[in-house]
């Protein structure tokens, strides 16, 4: 008994010493060993994988007669605004048009005429430039991983493709293609789509929809291919007097730019000096419905 008595007091003495050269933390301070590890994952110098990575577009704009300037001057037109349109998304209705997740572009200080848009994961985007006067817009045919074509398209093959483009019947009252190409056994269009008859809902409203659409040649017959269209913009817009002064032109120039991580890619644009009916909406001379489509927000909203 004594022994262990003994034993029990040495060993209460040692825990003593111990304590006194240990000292005593408050709670607030004490880690566990899974937690210190977590406060101390600093990323290490050189490690990349933990770095942000965006990319960016410099979009210059210039005027028709500034090519041959040393230096450009900043546009006539005012411009309100610049974005990049990423149309990855899964295509959905917000309010009264497609989903797309835009970018703001922001002036760049000291440089007349540019634009800046910063943030941007690797991806392809179109931009859209607004004016006073109306909106120009990007947009590529061939995109989504799509092959380009080896060869120019055959007259005969857009001749095809036009008849079976007037062919489809749908919601429409008036479709025109906007532009075509491509070659070989692949072609793609961009196409507007126009409903004036209104809805049950909604007499006299107009539906106007831009989309991709894409073709391919099976043994020798061209058809359109199955899944292969895109909308690209839709808007539901109160009447025909508000659509009949829309100016909204659609130009390759300012799509299909691809950009990686951390990129940075400037674009040269000469803005038009009209709108081009042939290239989108451009609204008749003497139309006394305000120019241009609604600066923010949605038509009829």
């Amino acid at each position: 008994m004594g022994t262990r008595g003994g034993g029990r007091g040495a060993g209460v003495a040692r825990k003593s010493r111990l304590s006194a050269l240990v000292p005593v933390l408050p709670a607030a301070v004490l880690l566990t060993a899974s937690s210190a590890i977590a406060l101390s994952a600093e990323p290490a110098p050189g490690d990349k994988s933990l770095e942000v990575k965006t990319g960016q577009i410099v979009l210059e704009i210039v005027e028709a007669d500034s090519g041959t300037r040393p230096q450009a001057p900043a546009p006539r037109t005012k411009i309100l605004k610049v974005q990049a349109l990423d149309r990855s998304l899964p295509q959905k209705m917000q309010d009264k048009e497609v989903r797309i997740r835009t970018v703001e572009g922001k002036p760049v200080d000291g440089a007349p005429g540019k634009w800046l848009i910063d943030g941007l994961t690797p991806g392809s985007y179109d931009l859209c430039v607004e004016t006073e006067r109306g909106r120009f817009e990007g947009y590529s045919l061939v995109s989504g991983g799509a092959a380009k074509a080896d060869a120019p398209l055959a007259a005969e093959d857009r001749g095809k493709i036009e008849e079976l483009f007037k062919a489809v019947k749908g919601f429409e009252d008036e479709k025109r293609i906007l532009d075509l190409a491509g070659g070989g056994d692949r072609a793609w269009a961009l196409v507007e789509l126009i409903r004036r008859g209104g809805t049950s809902l909604k007499p006299g409203i107009v539906t106007w929809r831009i989309e991709r659409w894409s073709y391919e040649k099976v043994y020798g017959t061209w058809q359109r291919e199955n899944g292969g269209h895109k909308v690209l913009r839709r808007f539901l817009v109160a009447s025909a007097k508000e659509f009949a002064g829309w100016n909204w032109n659609f130009t390759p120039a300012l799509g299909g730019l691809d950009i990686k991580a951390v990129e940075r890619r400037e674009v040269r644009w000469t803005i038009p000096e009209g709108f081009d009916p042939a290239r989108g909406r451009a609204a008749a001379a003497g139309v006394e419905a305000p120019r241009g489509p609604p600066v923010s927000g949605v038509s009829g909203s």
